[in-house]
């Protein structure tokens, strides 16, 4: 009687062996974000050539270079995703946070999704999305209010339109209530 070895591995088996894998391609991800980033900024004006040559569009050459030009989250690529889309994501929200916080600020507060297991390597990108938007909500709540002390500083006194062009604040619409004396001279102007 001859004894068959399985030639079958358990499933805790699969799962180990496809974590390693999964890992190999977050590294290789990472490597080749690097990789194209460095070639980027050493070939200067010559991306549309290399995105041609990698076989890429423009856009995800611009993708790979903001997750390899990301210090923040290349600091933390052992607890970032696997997803590239999701590093993109990730990238994307940390130029975010550093443009409206300032760098140092901005660091720590991307840091902090990751301390905070806001963030983790099984992280979907949808998930990602979720503190892009609060963020996005955040700065807009802030414009509003922004909007809002504009509004109020018209009910108290005139506001020029010198200082709504430095607020930098978008307008569809701008309303222009003229006094009765500014009436009265523009009726003498003809």
């Amino acid at each position: 009687m001859s004894v068959q070895i399985s030639n079958r591995m358990s499933l805790d088996d699969h799962v180990k062996k496809i974590s390693l894998a999964k890992n190999k391609v977050k590294i290789s991800i990472f490597e080749m974000a690097e990789a194209i980033t460095n070639a980027v900024n050493q070939l200067e004006n010559r991306q549309t050539e290399l995105a041609n040559k990698l076989g890429m569009s423009k856009g995800t050459l611009s993708k790979w270079v903001s997750i390899g030009s990301s210090n923040s989250l290349i600091s933390v690529k052992q607890f970032a995703p696997t997803s590239f889309d999701s590093l993109y994501q990730l990238s994307a929200l940390d130029n975010q946070y550093q443009k409206y916080y300032g760098e140092e600020k901005g660091s720590k507060n991307f840091f902090k999704l990751f301390e905070n297991k806001n963030i983790t390597s099984s992280s979907q990108r949808k998930d990602i999305i979720k503190f892009v938007k609060l963020h996005k909500d955040r700065i807009n709540k802030k414009e509003n209010t922004k909007v809002e002390k504009l509004y109020e500083q018209k009910i108290s006194s005139e506001i020029k339109l010198e200082v709504l062009v430095k607020s930098k604040l978008f307008f569809n619409t701008i309303i222009v209530v003229p006094s009765n004396n500014q009436l009265s001279r523009w009726r003498q102007c003809g």
